[in-house]
C-alpha cells in the first residue's frame, strides 16, 4: 500500500535536518564541519522568519545538535516511523542530511534536497531532486535550491505520481517477461 496508508496533507511548514559533518560517516575525508554549520543555521533562521520550520531530528544526538544550535526551533525526534511519516506527509518541502527523509518526503509528493558526505546522496537525483556534497554547499546553492524547491511544491506531487505509474509498469513488464520465459523453460 502507497504511503502506509497515511494521506498526503496541505504543506504547512518546512523541514530540515542537520548532521554536523552532512552525513554518518568521515570516510577518510577532509569534511569542514564548521562550514556546514554556519551555512545551515543561517539558513534556518532566515527561513524561519516567514515559515514554520521544524528540525527533523533521527536521533539524540542529532535532537542535541539542533537544541544546541538553534535554541527555541521547533524539534521532531521520534522512536517510530510513522509519526516521521505524518510529520513528512504535512510538509511543503525539505532540505536534509539524511538521504531517506528526501525519499519519505517525495513519496508523499513533497520535494527536497539533499546535503551529504557520501554517495548515497546522488540517489535524489534519480527523483529529480537537488544534491549536494557537503564540502561543496555554498550560499548562493542554498538560497537557489530553497527557491527552486518552493517554486516545485505545487507541480512535485504530479511528477511523482508519474514517476511511480512508469516505474510500476516497467516493474510489470519485467515481471511478465520472467514469467513468461520462466514458462518456456518448463516447457522444454
Amino acid at each position: 500500500m502507497d504511503h502506509l496508508g497515511i494521506k498526503p496533507r496541505q504543506g504547512k511548514y518546512i523541514v530540515l535536518n542537520y548532521m554536523p559533518t552532512g552525513g554518518h560517516f568521515l570516510l577518510g575525508q577532509k569534511l569542514d564541519p564548521k562550514a556546514w554549520e554556519q551555512l545551515f543555521v543561517s539558513l534556518a533562521r532566515r527561513l524561519r522568519q516567514n515559515n514554520r520550520v521544524i528540525l527533523v531530528c533521527h536521533n539524540q544526538k542529532e535532537l542535541y545538535a539542533a537544541r544546541s544550535l538553534l535554541p527555541g526551533f521547533e524539534t521532531f525526534q521520534s522512536d517510530s516511523y510513522e509519526k516521521y511519516l505524518e510529520l513528512y506527509s504535512g510538509a511543503r518541502w525539505g532540505l536534509l542530511n539524511r538521504v531517506h527523509g528526501c525519499f519519505a518526503l517525495a513519496s508523499f509528493g513533497k520535494p527536497s534536497a539533499v546535503v551529504g558526505s557520501d554517495s548515497r546522496a546522488k540517489m535524489v537525483g534519480l527523483l529529480g531532486m537537488p544534491e549536494i556534497f557537503v564540502n561543496d554547499v555554498t550560499h548562493e546553492w542554498m538560497e537557489r535550491t530553497v527557491n527552486e524547491l518552493e517554486d516545485n511544491a505545487a507541480n512535485f506531487p504530479g511528477k511523482m505520481r508519474l514517476l511511480k505509474e512508469e516505474a510500476a509498469a516497467k516493474y510489470d513488464a519485467l515481471i511478465r517477461i520472467a514469467l513468461a520465459e520462466k514458462r518456456v523453460a518448463k516447457a522444454c
